[in-house]
């Protein structure tokens, strides 16, 4: 899973603040990290949660196991993070009406390929 495309382990939404469990990454990294929306991805970069309106409150790193844990609490004013948050709206049905047309052209392909070795049948 990734955050950003930083690798994440794990998240968590609580309240006004999300937790992110971060690998694979540097200080810099994080807190330069666009926290205005923020994308939780799967390896393959599907979308599973987008959070907007977000900003770095505080970053530690865990030497045991070399992560950082990174707390971002709401930091937009109401009218900003109102506005994020119809965009993260926005892009979240977007991200699924392409899904749901990729799938579409999936189906449509393989009938394609069926019809055609049909025809190939029929003319052999």
């Amino acid at each position: 899973m990734k955050s950003n495309g930083i690798k994440a382990l794990d998240y968590q939404a609580q309240g006004e603040r999300l937790f992110l469990t971060l690998a694979e990454t540097s200080l810099e990294q994080i807190t330069g990290m666009d926290t205005a929306l923020l994308r939780i991805t799967t390896d393959d970069g599907d979308l599973v949660e987008a959070f907007s309106g977000y900003r770095v409150a505080r970053v530690t790193y865990e030497a045991a196991d070399g992560t950082f844990l990174a707390v971002l609490e709401q930091g937009a004013g109401d009218t900003t993070a109102a506005a994020l948050a119809a965009l993260t709206d926005a892009l979240t049905a977007a991200e699924e009406q392409n899904k749901e047309l990729q799938i579409q052209m999936n189906e449509q392909a393989d009938a394609l390929i069926e019809l055609a070795g049909l025809l190939t049948e029929e003319g052999a």
